[in-house]
């Protein structure tokens, strides 16, 4: 038989449908008889289609992880049960790793497990803004509303939640178990997910834990693929184990990637110029979802970076409720921000909140309040001593060192690290929502 000659049967069949015996590509080359691979070349096929999946497994899954990690971080804490809720009873600072946490609101944190203790009631105090997010850390529903801490003060704040938030299975309405807070406020506490191998165990722990099939199917099948499948032990070979390493390399890049150098439109706060400010919430969309698709970038930036997921943080719902968010991690020339450089950025007069701004300084390693001497790493508009412009503007300064005579408007960096900058905006009002009034970008001082 000759594979080049006519037969009887013989149609013409387009090069599209059959494969040459040799083929070049990015990841080496592969060798084929008559369409058939080579076992070594068959094994390279399967080590890339592992790496693919694990790649696309450890990026779909982020959010989970991210949110059991908040789970684990209050469990050390010792917040184990419903009842049990972690307090940031003077104000979340930079000893603790948290996703973004901001240092002007009062934070009240808990789980509930309704496979232990089934339907669960919660009792929220007036005043305060409960989210519920379940273990996609996809957005449920809000509960009650939302309100400055800073106008009651700190302490009020507290005893509020501790006086009159109450968790408890509904089992035990007629005698529900004590509430226990227990602060965190200036304690070292770990929600940061990881982003090695090390992450393949903690989705393996969520798998096992959470119910059959509450994830998309889809993801499930790619977890399965590497391994990870609920009632089974995850117990990868020294080849898998190398892939899923490199794997969780090359997802880290992408994340940090997507963090710094955003390329869809929706993410840059004003649609109009793509500066240097982003919002956390691309398109202020906190379901990422359009015309029924995903907007899988967009996603993967808000959660790499931040936790909680409602509404309420992604769009204010009118003037002068909720809040709204952007980050700067370039400076005006989209150069990275240096920690041993000294930069300024103003606030032009008339800030436009109902209630009231801030600026954090964040760590772009762990995404948390940078650390430094400063407790709190932030300045806003309760910032003892805060000096504005003659014209009403406020001169924001971040440097190793404070400039002379500016002490109060700056902010600490350090030499050998970047940081990127939070502007908050409480109760937002018409100019900040029609892009009227913008903050000035982040410049290299002198």
């Amino acid at each position: 038989m000759d594979a080049n000659r006519s037969y009887e049967m013989t149609t013409d069949i387009p090069e599209s449908i059959t494969t040459p015996d040799t083929v070049e590509t990015s990841i080496g080359t592969f060798e084929f008889f008559d369409g058939v691979p080579t076992k070594s070349s068959a094994e390279m096929a399967y080590d890339f289609l592992d790496k693919v999946n694990a790649y696309k497994a450890l990026l779909s899954t982020i959010p989970t992880v991210s949110i059991n990690e908040l789970r684990r971080g209050q469990a050390a804490a010792g917040a184990e049960a419903c009842h049990q809720i972690c307090i940031f009873d003077t104000l979340m600072d930079s000893k603790g790793l948290v996703l973004t946490g901001n240092t002007s609101t009062m934070y009240a944190l808990g789980f509930l497990d309704l496979e232990k203790d089934g339907p669960t009631v919660i009792e929220l105090p007036e005043g305060m803004l409960g989210v519920l997010n379940d273990m996609g850390f996809l957005y449920m529903t809000d509960l009650g509303a939302a309100g400055p801490d800073n106008d009651k003060g700190v302490k009020a704040a507290s005893d509020n939640i501790r006086d009159n938030l109450k968790v408890y299975p509904l089992s035990r309405a007629a005698n529900p178990p004590a509430m226990e807070f227990i602060n965190v406020s200036g304690k070292e506490i770990n929600t940061i997910l990881p982003t090695d191998f090390t992450f393949f165990e903690r989705i393996n722990e969520v798998i096992q834990k959470e119910p059959q099939g509450f994830l998309d199917v889809e993801v499930l099948g790619l977890l399965r693929s590497i391994g990870i499948v609920k009632g089974r032990p995850f117990a990868p070979d020294a080849r898998m184990k190398r892939i899923l390493t490199d794997a969780a390399a090359i997802a880290e890049a992408t994340a940090r990637s997507v963090t710094y150098y955003p390329r869809y439109p929706g993410t840059y706060a004003w649609r109009d110029t793509e500066g240097t400010w982003v919002v956390p919430f691309a398109d202020h969309d906190s379901s990422w979802i359009e015309a029924g698709a995903r907007k899988i970038e967009c996603q993967l930036y808000y959660h790499y970076n931040c936790i909680v997921v409602t509404p309420a943080m992604a769009a204010a719902p009118g003037p002068g409720k909720g809040s709204e968010y952007v980050f700067a991690s370039l400076d005006s020339e989209k150069r990275i921000l240096e920690g041993s450089k000294g930069y300024e950025m103003t606030l032009p007069a008339n800030v436009p909140v109902a209630d009231f701004w801030a600026i954090t300084l964040y760590d772009t390693q762990t995404r948390s309040q940078l650390q430094t001497d400063q407790q709190f790493p932030t300045l806003d508009t309760y910032t003892k001593g805060l000096r504005a412009n003659e014209d009403g503007s406020y001169t924001i300064h971040f440097g190793p060192e404070a400039p002379a005579g500016k002490e109060s408007n700056w902010l600490q960096t350090i030499a050998g690290k970047s940081f990127f900058v939070c502007l908050r905006m409480y109760g937002p009002t018409e100019p900040w929502i029609e892009g009227d009034w913008r903050p000035g970008d982040v410049e290299l001082a002198g």
